[in-house]
């Protein structure tokens, strides 16, 4: 359980005058294999230190085993990339069972063991909600847990889960965005940012940096732009090693 037993540290190491250390990588990759194969192919060749790949086959692993992305996940798995499946909470309008059915099926059929459940609330009425769906997930079989609430969400997730994105949003409204001081005391690789829509003159480095001052210790980066703008064209984080950054 990556983020429980490191959740917090204490307040003066993070205030300490200790080099900051890179942000790892998060690399969400919503594109087909066949559509993109140099972008996933240079997943092989990058560091992505703390980070992950997120593999997406169809919102999830779909309903049978796709070949193109057995074999692009079974080459990642080859060359250490960690990765992390897809899976959708709705907003807790799926139940746990078939969170559960997700979870099962990319360990089985891909061989993934750590997840990314999107779209789960980010202020649950109900604050034992975030440990049992956790906790479920778990019980699947999964053994690192992201989650994605896409704004600072209540403390109980960053409790339960391994890493929680608490940003998701444009460059520009990532300029304006300001973490809350108990952020401040969780431990950074268990948090994420992912920033899109990112314009030509502001370089992956200023966003890796800008994350570091922000506190987190994971974070992923795009020029493109909603819908989708995580789909692995050029100039997306997918290839860009992670010893450049500094």
């Amino acid at each position: 359980m990556i983020g429980a037993r490191r959740l917090l540290r204490g307040a003066g190491a993070r205030r300490s005058g200790a080099r900051r250390a890179a942000p790892g990588l998060a690399v969400p990759m919503y594109v087909h294999p066949v559509l993109a194969p140099a972008a996933w192919q240079a997943l092989t060749r990058t560091d992505l230190g703390s980070g992950f790949v997120v593999a997406n086959a169809a919102s999830g692993p779909g309903t049978a085993p796709e070949q193109a992305y057995v074999d692009v996940l079974v080459e990642l798995q080859a060359a250490g990339v960690p990765l992390v499946g897809y899976v959708d909470s709705a907003y807790g309008d799926r139940c746990a069972e078939e969170v559960a059915v997700d979870v099962v099926r990319w360990r089985r059929w891909f061989g993934v063991t750590g997840v990314f459940i999107d779209r789960v609330t980010s202020r649950p009425d109900d604050p034992s909600a975030a440990r049992r769906l956790v906790d479920g997930v778990r019980s699947a079989g999964a053994t690192r847990v992201v989650v994605n609430p896409g704004v600072v969400p209540d403390a109980s997730w960053c409790r339960a889960a391994d890493a929680v994105i608490t940003f998701e949003g444009t460059w520009t409204d990532y300029l304006a965005h300001v973490p809350p001081g108990w952020l401040r005391e969780v431990a950074p690789e268990t948090l994420c940012h992912l920033v899109h829509t990112l314009p030509a003159e502001v370089s992956l480095a200023d966003v890796r940096e800008r994350a570091a001052l922000a506190g987190a210790g994971i974070v992923g980066i795009s020029r493109g732009a909603m819908p989708n703008p995580w789909t692995g064209h050029p100039g997306a984080v997918a290839a860009v090693p992670h010893s450049r950054w500094a």
